[in-house]
């Protein structure tokens, strides 16, 4: 369901948020993050974040049962996703990370106020999620991946501009991977 490189990218902007949302609130106390995937049957459903992100977190300060909490949900079906988002929203927890265009669907119509990070492989302003990937507005961000090479490309332009040519290594496994 989630890669781990995924996980770990989402996490630490979750947590992130989380924590940029805290400061505009009472201080202390523990952070929660809700997790929002669809799942595939026959699938285990997450109830720990991986222990790659664990580490990742604990090096900066955040101990999941300690300062932090995940409140995970998975559905078997599509339909299931705008029921589970609403249960994270009722749960109060300070972020939600959303897997997938479905469940930033569910979760974006689930709240307006908490604030979602999403993990898609598609285009979020084409799927009408946001307005721009400038400004996204609303409650919104997160990353995409494999679909902004235009971006990445302009970005580049702009730190390095007398390069000629630049190279992207991907793993084999990428979705990007083996594309020209």
């Amino acid at each position: 369901m989630i890669g781990r490189r995924r996980c770990l990218q989402a996490l630490g902007c979750a947590t992130y948020v989380a924590v940029r949302t805290a400061h505009a609130q009472a201080p202390g106390g523990v952070k929660r993050i809700g997790v929002l995937a669809e799942g595939q049957a026959g699938q285990a459903v997450r109830t720990a974040p991986p222990p790659d992100a664990v580490e990742a977190l604990r090096k900066r300060g955040w101990i999941v049962g300690t300062n932090v909490l995940f409140e995970f949900r998975q559905s078997e079906q599509r339909e299931q996703l705008p029921a589970l988002a609403r249960q994270l929203v009722d749960a109060k927890v300070d972020v939600i990370l959303a897997f997938g265009t479905p469940a930033t669907r569910a979760a974006k119509a689930a709240t307006t106020t908490v604030p979602i990070v999403f993990n898609l492989g598609s285009d979020p302003v084409a799927n009408g999620l946001v307005a721009s990937l400038s400004h996204p507005g609303g409650n919104l961000t997160g990353f995409v991946e494999g679909v902004l090479d235009d971006k990445l490309i302009e970005i580049f332009r702009d730190a390095m501009p007398k390069a000629r040519r630049v190279v992207i290594a991907e793993a084999p496994l990428s979705p990007r991977a083996g594309r020209a």
